[in-house]
């Protein structure tokens, strides 16, 4: 199960998961997805994903790589390994 956090007021973000949940299919893996909102912090859509135990969380625009913290959390609860992470995004210039 791969997992997708997004920012809710991105519209390209929902092209980008409908296009994951087009190319995970086709290599047999369901999707989950947790959204980033003006009320929901990026932390709290990662930990939901890990809670369901997802191979792999995908985190598009996310902040914390913007900031050079994209690397991986602690092993989700019950497991001794690290899920892998990725991280996408288009860039707007420097900030």
């Amino acid at each position: 199960m791969l997992g997708v956090v997004f920012e809710l007021q991105q519209p390209f973000h929902g092209d980008l998961v409908e296009h994951i949940y087009a190319a995970a299919a086709r290599h047999g893996y369901e999707v989950v997805i947790s959204a980033v909102a003006p009320s929901r912090e990026e932390s709290t859509a990662v930990n939901a994903l890990l809670r369901e135990r997802c191979e792999a969380p995908i985190l598009l625009g996310s902040p914390a790589a913007r900031r050079g913290a994209g690397t991986p959390g602690p092993p989700a609860a019950g497991s001794s390994r690290r899920p892998s992470q990725r991280t996408a995004g288009r860039g707007f210039g420097a900030r």
